[in-house]
């Protein structure tokens, strides 16, 4: 298992607007295949006043991500910068477990 990591920062003048539509837009990535599940987090900056949101996306391996990034990726972002245009950032990244400690 895999996390693809989507941090957003949104203008604050959209920001409702942003996250009601992410509701959506979650359940929409997660329809596709390799996905199983999401958990949607606000990032609240310690040093300032700034929130943004991190979403996990949950993903059966580095093909099903590889796969999404081809078949998928490119019709979602449109959508939403259709949608929002400039009014919000986004940086990914993917994070690959080393080693897992579950203390039951």
């Amino acid at each position: 298992m895999i996390i693809y990591e989507v941090c957003l920062k949104v203008e604050k003048q959209v920001q409702d607007d942003f996250q009601n539509w992410m509701h959506s837009h979650i359940k929409e990535v997660l329809e596709c295949d390799g996905f199983i599940s999401a958990t949607w987090f606000e990032a609240q900056d310690l040093n300032s006043n700034d929130s943004s949101w991190v979403i996990h996306y949950s993903m059966k391996g580095e093909n099903s991500f590889e796969n999404y990034l081809k078949e998928h990726a490119p019709r979602l972002r449109e959508k939403t910068i259709a949608r929002f245009g400039g009014r919000f950032t986004t940086t990914r990244r993917l994070l690959k477990p080393i080693l897992v400690i579950d203390p039951q």
